[in-house]
This record gives structure tokens, C-alpha cells and sequence, in this order.
């Protein structure tokens, strides 16, 4: 019954992506890894990685130049770009839970802008209001991973309680024409995902900086479009999230059955 569920949830979930991109008329680009190819000269401006020239990426530019709604870069939909830093582990720059404040990393965030205070790191007030007070927190602000094991997952901050980031996570704080869970979800899509692939720098651990965050394009509709699609998206995500609890009740429940067999 549980995997029963989980696929249910996985196929919901999947329909949020149609969803997306059938309101925005984007058909997704399709090509081969190519391992072979050309460019021009005057193509290449900052980037010289033969990833980032990828035919199949350069399809995302003819798709961004083509769409019927309005194209900018997250640079000029928002009005602060930043990230935080990390206190050397051990330092007596953290603290708990009852005395600090919250400190985000890349694998604390997630598509449900659900965040697990219980589980965090803290860092001590001092440290929130001086040496991280650029990167402090608002509701409201989109999260974007930008290293590691989550590289490209993006989520919304919606609390107001006071929090921090790492050095592994980019803030984006929007202009109020812009919805940040339309730009989450945008993001979240296929077409944004190849987007942010493509500007993932690979080395030992691939990485995305804050000027190529800034240089996110995002499709954009008008608002009253956007929170439509916001309304619909939740709701899909409310869904999900009810079968996930069933999911987790099914299996606490076959668990207590079966210690009371054992116990009888």
C-alpha cells in the first residue's frame, strides 16, 4: 500500500511539471549528449567550457526569444542577489536552538518550502547581526542551492522567524511584480532545471555562482497569471503531501500490528 502511494505521489507531483510548462507553451528541447561540436568565436563571451555550448542548451535561448511573455534575468526580477558564509565547524560561532538562530545549507531546503527548525545548525545573534548580517533572511526569499549533493534545488523561505544561510545557498529577494513560489516552480520545471544545468561549472564538486544565478532567465507572466498557477500548484502539492502522511500512517500502523503479534 505504501509504494502503492508513493507512485500515486510521484505521478501527481510529475503533473505539476506539464502543468508548467503547458500554461507557458514551452516545448522542452530534445537532442543527444553531443560529444562533438562547433562554435563560433564571437558566440563566446564569459564562458569558455564546452558544456555551456551544448546544441541542446543553446535551444533553451531560441525558446527564451520566441516565448509570447516577458523574458528577464532573476538579476532584474529581484533586489538583492547574495549568500552567506559558514563558521568553521566547532567554532564557538554556533550555538542551540533555545539561544541562536536558524542557519540554512543546501540540504535543509526543499520543493515544499518545508523547513525542519529541529534539525538545523544555530548561529549565535551576535554572529546573524554582524558578520552574516548580509545574508540574513526574509519571507519571501527564493533559496537556490548552489553545491553539492542538491546542486539546482530551489525553495521559498516562508516563515518569518529569523534564519540565516551557508556560503552553499544564493538568496534571491523578487521585485513585488513577481511571484517568488511562480519563480520557484518555473525553476523547479524541466526547461528551468536544464537551464541551471547548464550553468553549473563542473570540478571536483559542481557549482553554480552568484553571477551565473543572476543570469537566470525566468519566463514571466503577468501576476494575476502567475498567481493562478501558484493556486493550482499548491493544491497539487497539498495532495501529494496528504498521500505521503498516509503513506507514513500505513507503515506506523503495520509497524504497531506486528509488535503486538510479537508481545501476544
Amino acid at each position: 500500500q505504501k509504494k502503492n502511494k508513493e507512485a500515486e505521489i510521484l505521478k501527481i507531483l510529475s503533473s505539476i511539471d506539464d502543468f508548467v510548462l503547458g500554461e507557458l507553451g514551452i516545448d522542452m528541447p530534445r537532442g543527444g549528449a553531443e560529444r562533438v561540436f562547433q562554435i563560433w568565436s564571437d558566440e563566446i563571451q564569459t564562458r569558455l567550457d564546452p558544456s555551456y555550448f551544448r546544441p541542446i542548451f543553446k535551444m533553451l535561448d531560441k525558446i527564451f526569444s520566441t516565448t509570447k511573455y516577458n523574458v528577464k534575468t532573476l538579476k532584474n526580477l529581484s533586489t538583492k542577489i547574495t549568500s552567506g558564509s559558514t563558521p568553521l565547524s566547532g567554532g564557538d560561532a554556533y550555538t542551540d536552538k533555545s539561544d541562536g538562530v536558524a542557519f540554512l545549507r543546501s540540504g535543509d531546503i526543499n520543493p515544499d518550502n518545508e523547513i525542519d527548525f529541529d534539525n538545523l545548525n544555530y548561529v549565535k545573534k551576535e554572529i546573524h547581526n554582524k558578520k552574516l548580517k548580509g545574508s540574513q533572511l526574509e519571507k519571501g526569499d527564493l533559496l537556490i542551492a548552489l553545491i553539492g549533493a542538491t546542486i539546482g534545488q530551489v525553495s521559498v523561505y516562508n516563515t518569518n522567524r529569523e534564519a540565516n544561510i551557508s556560503q552553499n545557498l544564493a538568496s534571491v529577494r523578487l521585485r513585488d511584480d513577481v511571484y517568488p513560489e511562480y519563480v520557484k516552480e518555473f525553476l523547479l520545471s524541466k526547461f528551468g532545471q536544464m537551464e541551471l544545468d547548464r550553468i553549473k561549472r563542473y570540478a571536483a564538486r559542481a557549482n553554480i555562482n552568484l553571477d551565473e544565478v543572476g543570469s537566470l532567465q525566468v519566463i514571466y507572466p503577468s501576476k494575476d497569471k502567475q498567481n493562478k498557477m501558484v493556486g493550482k500548484i499548491r493544491k497539487i502539492r497539498a495532495k501529494a503531501a496528504e498521500l505521503r502522511q498516509e503513506a507514513e500512517s500505513i507503515v506506523a500502523g503495520a509497524e504497531k500490528q506486528i509488535e503486538q503479534m510479537i508481545l501476544a
